[in-house]
């Protein structure tokens, strides 16, 4: 079978690989920090004074939110431990960054689970 004349070959460059690497390796940690800034936002919102008046719970968003971050990074960090097809420098960043978001991501959660937000 000959090939069609406008079918061209699909070729990846190194830098595309690169880049899916890195991008892979980091993506967890984006979600922590997401989710590390959105956690100390949420819990300083709701302890201003103009919100204290009326309050609005925000610990049931902040749950959900905590609850979907560790979904998504356990997802992501058993892929990364399943994975056997990268070179083994991307690989082992892949899934220590993986392990490490997924750590935090919880550690960040603790003192949501422990303590009250607006202790004055």
């Amino acid at each position: 079978m000959t090939p069609r004349p406008d079918a061209r070959p699909s070729a990846r460059s190194p830098r595309d690989g690169l880049f899916a690497g890195v991008w892979s390796a980091t993506a967890p940690l984006a979600v922590w920090a997401l989710h590390f800034a959105f956690s100390y936002v949420a819990v300083a919102a709701m302890c201003t004074r103009a919100v204290a008046a009326a309050p609005p719970s925000l610990m049931p968003m902040l749950v959900g939110v905590t609850v979907i971050a560790l979904l998504v990074l356990a997802v992501w960090t058993w892929r990364a431990l399943r994975s056997t097809s990268d070179p083994t420098l991307i690989r082992t960043v892949r899934r220590t960054c993986a392990l490490l978001a997924l750590l935090g991501v919880a550690w960040t959660a603790v003192p949501l689970a422990l303590l009250v937000p607006c202790a004055n």
